[in-house]
Order: C-alpha cells, then sequence, then structure tokens
C-alpha cells in the first residue's frame, strides 16, 4: 500500500538534484518512468509538506460545503517557521480575522475538529499582534 505522501518522497529521490529519471517510453507525449514503491526510498517530508497538508486539509473541509457556510472561513495562511503556521480565519462572532498559531506537526485531528470552537468561543485568550496588519487578534494553539 502507498500511501498518498509517498509518491511525492519518491518523486523527490528520482529527480534529486535537479535530475530527471530516464523514462522507457511515452504515455500522451509524457515521459513513462516505471517505479517500484518496495524499492525507490522516499525522500523526508519537509515542513512545507505538513503546513500544506494542514492547509489543503481545511480548505477541503470548507470546498465540499454545498452552503457555502463554513465557519471558520480559512482566508489565508503563512508559514512563520519550520513548525509553525498562522491561518487568517473568518468566523461567526468576533469582527474582523482572527489569526490562529499552530505547529504543523503533532496531534492535528484533535485540533482541526475543535479549532472552529476555538476561533469563535476563545476571545479572551486573543491577543492583539501589531506587527500583523492582516488580522484583529491572535490565538495560540501552538501547545493545545
Amino acid at each position: 500500500m502507498v500511501l498518498p505522501p509517498a509518491p511525492i518522497g519518491m518523486l523527490r529521490t528520482l529527480c534529486g538534484e535537479g535530475g530527471r529519471p530516464a523514462g522507457t517510453g511515452t504515455v500522451m507525449g509524457m515521459p513513462l518512468v516505471p517505479v517500484d514503491p518496495a524499492v525507490v526510498p522516499r525522500a523526508d517530508e519537509t515542513a512545507a509538506d505538513r503546513g500544506l497538508r494542514l492547509v489543503r486539509t481545511l480548505v477541503r473541509s470548507s470546498c465540499f460545503d454545498e452552503n457555502h457556510s463554513a465557519d471558520p472561513l480559512l482566508h489565508g495562511f503563512l508559514f512563520l517557521d519550520q513548525d509553525r503556521v498562522r491561518l487568517y480565519l473568518r468566523a461567526d462572532g468576533p469582527p474582523g480575522v482572527t489569526a490562529a498559531g499552530l505547529r504543523t506537526t503533532g496531534a492535528l485531528t484533535a485540533l482541526i475538529a475543535a479549532l472552529p470552537s476555538l476561533v469563535r468561543g476563545e476571545v479572551e485568550r486573543m491577543v492583539t499582534d501589531a506587527g500583523d496588519p492582516h488580522c484583529a487578534r491572535v490565538l495560540d494553539v501552538t501547545f493545545w
């Protein structure tokens, strides 16, 4: 079984250092490169991979909302460092955009499930960040 992050790691291994794997033919004009997942080592996951997986998860959950009533609604994101991302969310309740700072590693499933309630209900734990013009308040859930 090949899990979703594995093909990215295999491609990084095959194309490392700007190389291009040798193809054995073409399919619809593209090179065909046979790969045995049991043999090709996978490059390590990067911090960007983890952060973008988190963002994709949040976007997917709101994309399939037929009523377009996702709350909170993801407005954007900013990578703060190798393990932290700031999500910009608009939620019913507090006016303006709320930024949530969180880690891209650890038990994210529970945090993603709790994020809507935290953004709407933890107003007393939020602080202002004069250095961030994109939000009205920041909720730090990096150690949640």
